[in-house]
Parts: C-alpha cells; structure tokens; sequence
C-alpha cells in the first residue's frame, strides 16, 4: 500500500517510520525546512520538503497513485484542504485526517472528511472508561456501516439486573455482544443472568423512521412540484430561481448533510480562523426556506428514483 503522510512532527515521524517497518511504501511531506532535515537523516528518500497545501508538492509525491492519505499537521485548515483535494480531485480511497482543536471536528465531518482522529476525544474516551460514574460509554462509531458499539455498566438501580439475556426487550437492531464480569469476559448466551457491576457491550444498528417536515405531517406519500436532489449550492440557487420563476409551486430540498446548504470556502477559511460567524456559511438564511416555502429535508438521502411513476423513495439518517 502507499501512503502519504503529511506533517513530520511527532505524530508524522513516528506515524511513517511505523508504516515502513511494516513494510508499506510511504512518502513524508514536511513544509518546514529545518523539521525536514532533521527528519531525513533517518527516513532519508521516504520524506520530502514541500507544503502540501500546494498541487505541484502532492503531485511531485505521487498521489495519483496514493491508496491512502494521512493529514497530521498542527495546522486544522491545512489538514481539511489536503484530504478534500486528495478526495476529491485524485480520488484517494481513504483520507485520514488529525483533527488538533476537537471543536472544528463536525467540520471536518460536514465536509465528509473521515474518519477522523483527536487526541483529545481519545482521552476522554479512556477517562469515560475508566469512571464508573459515566454509565454509559460510547466505544466505536461505524457511520458508514451504521453501526455503533456501546458499553454500559450496570448499577445497581438498573431494570435489567437480574434478568435473563432472553427475557430482555432489546430495541430492534440491538445485540448484547459481550459481558465483563469480575475481570473476565464472556459472550453471553439467552439463560445467561445480568447482575449489578455487568459491562455489558452492545452493538447497535441505526435505523431508519419517518421524520416530521415543518408542516407538521409525515415525509411518507408526500406530492411537490420540484425535487431537487443533493444539500450543496447549486440545489440551494435553483430552489431561489425556481421560487422566483414560479410563486406557487412546491419545492422539496434534500440533503444527506445535517446542515443547509452552505459555501465551502467561508467554512474552510474565514470560519476556521475565527473570522465569521457559522451562518455567514449558510447560501440562505435560517429563515429563507419558510419565508420561500421551500421545504428544506436535512440528513436524508434519495434511495432511488422511478421516473415513469415520478416517485422518489427517501431514508433519513
């Protein structure tokens, strides 16, 4: 596999000279001259000087080739506009990226950069673990899958103390994967009996329901005029130009982002550096799409499309 690594600080260097010993082909890009000095006298031809954030320095690595790219600067925004360029102009396979200030993670996942990784939510993983008090712990999030795994321990005013695995009511999609016990571990079976101190681990599947729309009815065998399919600018221009060429018609936005539609570079740039404030982002006002009546569904995607029939079948997150 080749890597690319940019950033040779700790996290880098360590990061690359791990990937070598096992064998994976690997270039290290560093942009600060004096850092990469240092860092070739051991890597030698593996490392490379050069800021990243420019195309020639990533072309001259070779990431037409890269199977994979690993942001780990110090640097937020450099980090966010290296793994979008590896996405989506050399459509790198998978992108990681470092994620230094733990607030400016859901930006990176806005933009669809991930997985990501912060030292800081690490660390607060281990310490929820490692406090009873928390109670319930989120381990491992798989949204690509769909899936999460849980851990929770069972106090002593817990419902479930007592009972049989078999006799629980388990939401749909949910399975009890393992339980610790006194320091031991077991995969449990149906006459297997919780008791008080349990970690029991859970597997979730998300599932899909029906959300409301702002006009309080389901989303389920609703009829528009307009479908306008994806959350990015161009669906949130044509909702503003077909509203302006017809007054009456019914406009449905869908988008599978959590957020409006909203400009990229205000996001990457201005709002990162503290500049502007998270709407300026947005294309539209908070309040435009009522005003405009066009219903805007966030978090949803268009499962498939019956032309003929004129129907679209919908799944929200």
């Amino acid at each position: 596999m080749y890597v690319i690594v940019v950033g040779a600080g700790k996290v880098g260097w360590n990061l690359g000279r791990e990937l070598l010993e096992k064998d994976h082909e690997v270039t290290l890009l560093e942009k600060d001259r004096n850092r990469y000095l240092t860092v070739e006298q051991e890597l030698e031809h593996s490392v490379q000087y050069g800021d990243a954030t420019e195309l020639w320095v990533l072309e001259r690595a070779g990431i037409s080739r890269a199977d994979m790219v690993i942001a780990v600067t110090g640097d937020d925004e450099d980090n966010v506009l290296i793994c979008q360029v590896a996405k989506e102009k050399y459509m790198v396979e998978q992108i990681i990226a470092r994620v230094n200030n733990p607030r400016n993670k859901q930006w990176f996942e806005l933009l669809g950069i991930r997985p990501v990784v912060s030292a800081t939510d690490l660390i607060l993983r281990l310490i929820e673990h490692e406090v009873p008090r928390y109670g319930l712990v989120h381990l491992l999030d798989l949204p690509q899958e769909r899936l999460e795994i849980i851990e929770l321990l069972l106090g002593e005013d817990s419902p479930v103390a007592g009972q049989r695995v078999g006799d629980l009511e388990l939401p749909e999609g949910s399975l009890l994967i393992s339980v610790l016990r006194d320091g031991t571990g077991f995969v449990p079976g149906p006459d297997t009996v919780l008791e008080v101190g349990d970690e029991v681990l859970a597997v979730l599947e998300a599932r899909t329901a029906g959300r409301p729309n702002d006009r309080g009815g389901r989303m389920n065998h609703r009829r528009f005029d307009y479908l306008l399919i994806g959350g990015g600018m161009a669906s949130a221009h044509c909702a503003a130009e077909v509203r302006k060429r017809e007054a009456e018609g019914s406009i449905l936005l869908v988008g599978r982002e959590p957020d409006p539609p909203y400009e990229r570079p205000p996001l990457s740039k201005e709002y990162m550096r503290g500049e502007s404030k998270r709407e300026d982002a947005f294309v539209h006002g908070a309040d435009w799409y009522e005003q405009n009546d066009v219903e805007l569904l966030s978090g949803a995607s268009v499962m498939s499309l019956d032309p003929g029939a004129r129907t679209a079948k919908l799944q929200t997150k």
